[in-house]
């Protein structure tokens, strides 16, 4: 069960925020992506490639991404197919870069170099 003092602690792990670029959702990370934050972003972004279609990530913010990270980023992905959306993940930390290669995902996602190349990329 989550008690109020874990979820104030999560909300200072991650923060989430969103906005409408035209027909895109850019959908902002700030902070440590893992076991207790992984599932806020994933249902974050889920619902925006639901309302908007299409969802560029913005994950420059991102200090930490674990293994349920990556988990989290591969279910966006599949939810992304699965309701013909389309996702790009934007400004990725090298780091991040760097575990999406180890792990044989390194071309599984659609990257930009920033926010913006991203909403241009999903706009097209």
């Amino acid at each position: 069960m989550t008690t109020a003092g874990s979820r104030a602690s999560m909300a200072r792990r991650l923060q989430l925020s969103s906005r409408a670029e035209g027909n895109v959702a850019v959908l902002t990370a700030v902070g440590e992506v893992d076991w207790t934050t992984a599932e806020s972003l994933a249902d974050a972004a889920e619902t925006l490639l639901i309302t908007q279609g299409a969802v560029v990530l913005d994950l420059a913010g991102v200090s930490h991404l674990n293994a349920e990270g990556l988990g989290a980023l591969l279910r966006v992905r599949r939810h992304a197919e699965r309701v013909r959306g389309r996702l790009v993940l934007a400004m990725v930390p090298a780091a991040v870069v760097r575990r999406l290669k180890r792990t044989g995902l390194g071309s599984a996602f659609m990257t930009a170099t920033s926010t913006e190349a991203g909403i241009v990329a999903l706009s097209s």
